[in-house]
């Protein structure tokens, strides 16, 4: 079995890319991942069992530090002059990187918030 893609070349030709896919494979990825992942699971669990105020600090500094990245990078933006803007686009490189590093935190612990909430 195999993946198919069509894409166009400048000249308007179409190219057919076929890239070998076993389905098998997939699954085997999803049961290593939830071999890694259901541990870590209950290890969280006993975690906030434990200590919740420690997770619960732990997990707001998490979110705290994940919106002063994104909001350092988005004043960057507006102290250029920009008040409303989307995305990373008029940011200088590091910027980019606050700014992405911002959503990967805040979402990681958003997930945690959601978690803890379901556990504790």
């Amino acid at each position: 079995m195999s993946l198919s893609f069509r894409r166009r070349d400048r000249d308007g030709n179409v190219h057919h890319y076929f890239i070998p896919f076993d389905p098998l494979a997939v699954i085997a990825l999803v049961g290593i991942s939830m071999g890694f992942a259901l541990p870590a699971l209950f290890a969280f669990r006993n975690v906030v069992h434990h200590s919740p105020l420690n997770v619960a600090l732990a997990i707001g500094f998490a979110l705290a530090v994940g919106f002063g990245s994104f909001a350092v990078a988005k004043l960057s933006v507006i102290h250029g002059g920009t008040l409303i803007s989307f995305g990373p686009g008029l940011m200088t490189t590091p910027m980019r990187r606050f700014y992405v590093f911002g959503y990967v935190v805040m979402t990681c612990a958003g997930l945690l918030a959601a978690l803890f909430a379901m556990v504790a």
